[in-house]
C-alpha cells in the first residue's frame, strides 16, 4: 500500500495557503456522487442497460443512445454529467478490457426469469417487474443501481473529461470481493490501496488528492466479482 505524502516546507505551505485563500474566494467546491444510476447518464446508454449490459454507446440525434464502436469512434459506457463552478465534465466509467459491464439493479425483484418485456421501442426486451400475474415494462433509466464487471480481472477506469483535477473522498465497496484502488496523481505517479475489504464505505481521501483518474479492480489478495457503488468526488 503506497501512501502519499503532503509534508510541505515552511514556504511552500505558506505561498500554497496563500494561493488557495485567494482561489477560494474566487470559486467553492464542489461535490458530486458517482451513484451508477444517475437518470440521463442511464438514459444515455443503449437500451438503458434495461438487460443490465452497459456497451458502448452514442448519440446520433435520434433521441436515444445507439451502438458505438471504439475502435472508430468515439463512445461512452456510463457518463455521469459533473460540474464545477464554472464548467460542465462528463465523468466517465469505462471498462479497460471487455466491451461492457453490467449496472445491476439494486432491487432484485428485476432478476425473475420468467418476466422479460418488450415494449417495442426498438431496443429490445429488458428485466421486468411483475405485478399480479403480469410482465410489465419499467422505466429503466430509473431504476437504482450498482457496478459489476464482467469478468473477475476487469478493472474499471474512471475519470472526468478534460483532465480535470479532482479529487475523490469515498467509495463503497458494496459487494463481499475486496478491492483495490488505484489512483493518477496530477504529478502523474500511480498511487494504491490494496484489499479494501467488502460491505464498507472506505475513506480514500488520504490517497485520492489531487488526482486525473481513478481505477477499481478486485484485490490481489482475493479474485471475485466487484460491487460498486457511489463514489464521491470533490471539484476544488
Amino acid at each position: 500500500m503506497l501512501i502519499r505524502s503532503k509534508r510541505l516546507s515552511v514556504v511552500t505551505a505558506l505561498s500554497s495557503l496563500l494561493s488557495f485563500t485567494i482561489a477560494s474566494q474566487a470559486r467553492a467546491s464542489v461535490q458530486h456522487t458517482i451513484s451508477f444510476d444517475d437518470y440521463d447518464a442511464l438514459y444515455w446508454t443503449v437500451g438503458q442497460s434495461r438487460l443490465t449490459f452497459a456497451v458502448p454507446s452514442k448519440d446520433t440525434g435520434v433521441g436515444k443512445a445507439v451502438s458505438c464502436d471504439p475502435s472508430t469512434e468515439y463512445c461512452w459506457w456510463y457518463a455521469q454529467l459533473t460540474w464545477d463552478a464554472s464548467n460542465y465534465y462528463y465523468y466517465n466509467v469505462n471498462p479497460q478490457y471487455d466491451g461492457h459491464y453490467h449496472l445491476g439493479f439494486e432491487n432484485d425483484a428485476f432478476y425473475n426469469p420468467s418476466c422479460f418485456v418488450d415494449p417495442h421501442d426498438g431496443d429490445g426486451s429488458g428485466f421486468g417487474l411483475t405485478v399480479g400475474s403480469t410482465c410489465q415494462a419499467v422505466d429503466w433509466a430509473a431504476q437504482p443501481r450498482y457496478v459489476s464487471p464482467h469478468d473477475e480481472d476487469e478493472w474499471f477506469l474512471t475519470f472526468p473529461d478534460s483532465w480535470r483535477e479532482y479529487d475523490a473522498t469515498e467509495i463503497w465497496n458494496r459487494g463481499d470481493v475486496p478491492i483495490q484502488v488505484w489512483v493518477l496523481g496530477t504529478d502523474w505517479n500511480w498511487y494504491y490501496w490494496d484489499n479494501l475489504d467488502g460491505n464498507t464505505v472506505w475513506d480514500i481521501s488520504s490517497l485520492a488528492w489531487s488526482i486525473y483518474e481513478l481505477d477499481v479492480s478486485a484485490g490481489s489478495a482475493q479474485p471475485g466479482i466487484i460491487t460498486i457503488d457511489d463514489i464521491k468526488i470533490t471539484y476544488n
